[in-house]
């Protein structure tokens, strides 16, 4: 299937720097080195075609990183609260 090819992109990514993107295993990619063709990362392809948002798409992305941040603020607010509660009673 790949004779002539010289490069192929994969589910890979080196040294597993976008862990989404990293899953073809170690051995499928060095049998594919093997027959002399260049394994590259697919992330920048998955980044034009699968992971394009809309401005619409983007702001509510946004907006939900913002919650995020305020959810696990808060609990750790909480945590500390109630760890200091306990140290008080001790």
């Amino acid at each position: 299937m790949l004779r002539g090819s010289k490069r192929v992109a994969m589910q890979y990514s080196p040294r597993c720097a976008v862990p989404y993107v990293a899953m073809v295993d170690a051995g499928t990619v060095e049998v594919i080195r093997g027959l002399g063709v260049e394994v590259v990362t697919s992330a920048e392809l998955i980044q034009e075609f699968e992971a394009l948002l809309t401005d619409a798409q983007f702001e509510t992305h946004v907006e939900a990183g913002h919650v995020v941040d305020r959810v696990c603020a808060g609990a750790f607010r909480f945590i500390g609260d109630r760890l200091s509660l306990r140290r008080q009673r001790d």
